[in-house]
């Protein structure tokens, strides 16, 4: 039989794991997003390639697909082989990482959302 100090522990550890913080999009995903794709695809002076920025929402919204990074566009073509002629970055640009994948994709998992 656990002692209920044991007990109290483990509820404190499971409420821990389940309390743990979302990807904040501004402070984790915003960040990665400008310095891998930033220099083509952001609005200003010229006109983004393939008409998409990542610094306008509405943009953002449509190759994201909340809880689900597996039918997210932004997902598929960050993770593409890289001699896929459709990787984004492209090749000598700069690959995003594996823990940047893994945090975007868990954004994504976590409802993609644009808000704190």
């Amino acid at each position: 039989m656990k002692s209920k100090a044991s007990l109290f522990l483990s509820a404190a550890m499971l409420g821990a794991a389940s309390t743990a913080s979302a990807v904040d999009y501004a402070r984790q995903i915003a960040p990665i997003l400008k310095q891998r794709c930033g220099d083509c695809h952001t609005t200003g002076s010229k006109k983004p390639k393939g008409d998409f920025a990542i610094n306008r929402i509405e943009d953002m919204q449509k190759q994201v697909k909340g809880g689900e990074p597996q039918k997210s566009s932004l997902i598929i073509s960050i993770t593409l082989p890289e001699d896929d002629e459709d990787v984004m970055p492209p090749k000598g640009k700069g690959k995003v990482t594996p823990q940047e994948v893994a945090t975007i994709r868990q954004w994504i998992q976590e409802g993609a959302s644009f808000t704190p």
